[in-house]
């Protein structure tokens, strides 16, 4: 999933500079060094799932926009994860249409805001 949201990306800007990571801990580690506009993480994640994630990079950064993706789509944590900070949600198996629609509107936004 990774790999595939990554391609995407790459394929619809050249704006931003794309961080790829396979834990929460590294996402951290390069968050600690430079602010990002968007992160994307699955919900099940080694150690750290993707909830605890978000509220780490809400609490350093609250302007990053935050999309969850994961295969747990309950109320409760539709809940949990908009208390931490989720942006957006994406339940699996979703289309790829989907995922591209959002990121092509929130690169849209985040060209608004900084031009």
């Amino acid at each position: 999933m990774r790999i595939l949201v990554q391609r995407l990306i790459h394929d619809l800007t050249t704006d931003f500079d794309l961080i790829a990571v396979d834990r929460a801990a590294k996402a951290l580690g390069h968050l600690a060094h430079r602010a990002v506009p968007l992160l994307i993480t699955d919900y099940a994640m080694p150690a750290m799932d993707g909830v605890d994630l978000t509220r780490a990079v809400k609490q350093a950064s609250p302007s990053t926009t935050v999309v969850l993706i994961t295969a747990h789509s309950s109320a409760g944590l539709r809940a949990q994860a908009h208390a931490a900070g989720v942006d957006h949600f994406l339940a699996k198996p979703f289309p790829l249409s989907q995922l591209d629609e959002l990121v092509h509107a929130l690169i849209r936004q985040w060209r608004a805001n900084n031009t």
